[in-house]
């Protein structure tokens, strides 16, 4: 988990833990929504999007497995790019 300096986090592919909350939505459409808001697009490089959708096992506190859910990661070249601070305890908090 990184801190963007624009005021919002960034995950990106890694084994240190993220600490979050798994939503669930009744509409697989706002998927689209999502998409639009964390400007990713499917048909377009991974390095033109900001962030990429991808599916992720996400575990409970106790380290239980809950599902497989959606999740936006950012390409850490891009967390580099951007100036992104690592955040070694995985909370991320706009302070």
């Amino acid at each position: 988990m990184y801190e963007l300096p624009f005021g919002y986090p960034a995950m990106t592919k890694g084994d240190m833990n993220v600490h979050g909350f798994v939503l669930s939505f009744r509409n697989p459409e706002v998927l689209l929504d999502l998409d639009l808001l964390e400007d990713y697009h499917s048909e377009r490089p991974p390095e033109e999007n900001e962030y990429q959708r991808q599916k992720i096992d996400t575990f409970g506190l106790n380290g239980e497995y809950l599902c497989t859910a959606w999740s936006y990661l950012m390409l850490l070249e891009k967390v580099q790019l951007f100036g992104g601070k690592l955040l070694p305890s995985g909370f991320w908090t706009n302070h």
